[in-house]
């Protein structure tokens, strides 16, 4: 279990700060450790008083947790002195090039309104921390006191036009969350990470359950970082997880409720859209759907394995060619589609498209940067099935609102058939997207062979592609039936 810092105020009434960072960790699978900044006098309608701990103390408790439960990442909320957060930084310095992510709430602004820091009169102090933070996670009113502007943005070039001001003071990443914008609809929570923006959309939850939501999220982040998760995937998994929790969320007092807990962070009915801009409308595809598992999903690169394979039983396969320029990839294709009609299979053309659509295969499979240039409309018009690839939670999150016939779910183990940008996902964290994707088709793909291959499908995926444990092996004939053996010993 990865060990979770949170570096922040206490909350007597354990709605926000160091207690609500703790119950989210736990819900994440993490261990916590606190240490408390300073104490606070607040209820859910207002914040009384803010007194900082003691420095010694505070310079003690890091010594004495350093000792024997080092962090693998820190979450760092309110500072309630300038003398607080230079230990902080000191803190930080320490750990020189080993340094753990470093997720900064910039707190304020308490959700009742006052401002509950001596730092948010005076914005620039936070500077002294931004060499060490991998991300601050303003929302907009935070994000106009710290960039010095003289009104909260509300559009996107408004946004950008702060953030490019906080980017000019040496930060890189940086999340704006939305929930304060005038947008009675939807909440766009925009990441920037370095030179490349993502936008998560949610639905703006009816409930009114924001007090400690700021802590809420960048305890989420802080958590899923500590499980070397990239960055815009702990965001999006985070966005789901505060989602959920203000929808569960309850109201103990006359103020704002606080999130609820989660016992089950993992449901897309709370995965958030993926869009390009604040106005974009999200198409409704329909694609052909397959209600029965694709089972074994043999990948091959030449029309002489799709033979082999499907005069072997196999019922479901791709042709994988990536050379767009081979002379005979349309002949191959041809071939491909007029194999799976003579043996009732369903062939699968990787990323030609249009060429699959012409030909009438059963289907076409889709990276992700082929979605971006793809014509789905023609593709859900033609009839044929669509495959999508992901890496992640923010890639499923796009395959999602696209509900394509099949979501394949990868790289689970290192391969040496593709080079990969993604970090191998593991049987854990394919066991959360099977989960998540419960209802849907599922592939998973990446380094399976016969070895693993029965603690793959124990994760709850549908199916499994192979390319090496076929391809490689010494009796492809052999090694190809034992593993559609396996689906038949999960069927029965």
């Amino acid at each position: 279990m990865k060990i979770v810092w949170t570096i922040a105020g206490s909350d007597s009434c354990c709605g926000a700060g160091t207690q609500r960072d703790i119950a989210v960790m736990h819900d994440l699978g993490v261990y916590p450790c606190m240490l408390i900044t300073a104490l606070t006098a607040q209820s859910s309608i207002s914040v009384d008083e803010v007194r900082a701990v003691d420095l010694d103390f505070f310079r003690q408790n890091i010594k004495t947790l350093m000792a024997d439960l080092p962090p693998a990442a820190i979450k760092i909320g309110l500072i309630p002195s300038l003398d607080i957060l230079q230990e902080i930084k000191n803190f930080l310095v320490s750990f020189k090039d080993h340094r753990p992510p470093i997720v900064l709430d910039p707190v304020c602004v308490a959700s009742t309104g006052q401002s509950i820091s001596k730092l948010s009169a005076t914005p620039d102090d936070f500077k002294e921390l931004y060499p060490f933070i991998d991300l601050i996670t303003p929302n907009l009113v935070e994000l106009q006191i710290l960039a010095h502007a003289d009104h909260k943005a509300e559009t996107m070039p408004e946004i950008m036009e702060q953030v490019r001001e906080l980017q000019a003071q040496g930060l890189k990443n940086i999340l704006v969350k939305g929930g304060h914008s005038t947008d009675q609809i939807y909440v766009h929570d925009l990441l920037i990470e370095g030179d490349e923006h993502y936008i998560l959309r949610s639905k703006r939850a009816k409930q009114n359950n924001k007090h400690g939501t700021g802590c809420t999220i960048s305890a989420a982040i802080a958590s899923y970082l500590a499980q070397d998760y990239f960055l815009y995937d702990a965001v999006t998994a985070s966005q789901m997880y505060i989602s959920k929790a203000i929808f569960y969320g309850q109201r103990v007092g006359h103020g704002n409720g606080t999130p609820g807990f989660v016992i089950d962070p993992i449901d897309v009915e709370f995965l958030p859209q993926v869009v390009d801009h604040f106005e974009q409308i999200i198409p409704q595809y329909s694609f052909k759907q397959i209600d029965e598992s694709l089972e074994l999903y043999p990948i091959v690169d030449s029309i002489e394995w799709v033979r082999k394979l499907l005069s072997y039983g196999v019922k479901t396969i791709q042709l994988r060619i990536k050379d767009p320029q081979y002379e005979g990839l349309e002949a191959e294709i041809v071939e491909a589609v007029a194999l799976g009609e003579q043996y009732k299979a369903k062939v699968f053309i990787d990323d030609y498209w249009e060429l699959a659509i012409k030909h009438h295969a059963y289907g076409v499979h889709l990276g992700q940067e082929d979605l971006m240039t793809a014509d789905l409309n023609k593709i859900a018009a033609s009839g044929i099935a669509l495959g999508v690839s992901t890496h992640g939670f923010y890639e499923i999150a796009r395959a999602v609102q696209l509900n394509p016939s099949y979501i394949a779910l990868g790289h689970i183990f290192p391969t040496q058939t593709k080079k990969m940008k993604s970090d191998p996902q593991g049987l854990e964290r394919l066991k959360l997207y099977s989960k998540l994707l419960k209802n849907f088709n599922t592939v998973a793909i990446g380094g399976i062979k016969e070895s693993n291959f029965n603690e793959v499908l124990a994760t709850g995926v549908k199916s499994i592609a192979v390319v090496t444990a076929i391809t490689k092996a010494p009796d492809p004939k052999a090694s190809t039936q034992r593993l559609m053996q396996f689906f038949k010993i999960k069927s029965e």
